[in-house]
Formats: structure tokens, C-alpha cells, sequence
């Protein structure tokens, strides 16, 4: 997470469409995941640190939407660590 905003991810695997529906399950509001899919070029599997900031639900187990989200599931979400361990139960 220390890493700037303008580092650039190459994914290992291409995954990006599962995770983008896992991810706009977990946030239907969330307008960033909508338009990284529509500019999303399969061929060349990058994003950035900026990108997975604003997508990756995984980066922001932090952040209040997560925490609201892990609240109305009524999953624990006292510590980072059960935040994190909450949103990695949520399928």
C-alpha cells in the first residue's frame, strides 16, 4: 500500500472479470469498478496502484464502504485483522 498511486501492476494471471464481479457485488455503487471494466483491454493485463485503490476490495477492507458493508453482513470488524479476515470469508 506504500507503493505511489502511478506504479503499475502486471498481473500474473487474468483474472480482472471474476474479481471486478466479486468486487461490484460487494459495492454496486461504486463507479470506478464500471469504468475500469469498460476500458479494460484484455490482451495487456495492467492496471495501477491508483486503479486497485479505487477497485480492489482487497485494498480497502479500511475504508467505510468495506466496514459498512462487513456491519449490514454483520461480520466482525473490531481490528484490521478481522476486517480483512471477515472480507476474505464473504464469497
Amino acid at each position: 500500500m506504500a507503493l505511489p498511486d502511478e506504479t503499475i501492476i502486471y498481473a500474473g494471471h487474468d483474472y480482472v472479470f471474476d474479481s471486478l464481479a466479486f468486487a461490484k457485488r460487494l459495492e454496486p455503487d461504486n463507479k470506478y469498478i464500471d469504468s475500469f471494466k469498460n476500458s479494460y483491454d484484455s490482451n495487456h493485463v495492467v492496471s495501477t496502484m491508483a486503479d486497485e485503490r479505487r477497485i480492489n476490495p482487497y485494498l480497502r477492507f479500511n475504508e467505510d464502504p468495506i466496514i459498512r458493508l462487513l456491519q449490514k453482513r454483520g461480520l466482525p470488524l473490531a481490528t484490521e485483522w478481522e476486517r480483512w479476515k471477515s472480507l476474505m470469508s464473504i464469497e
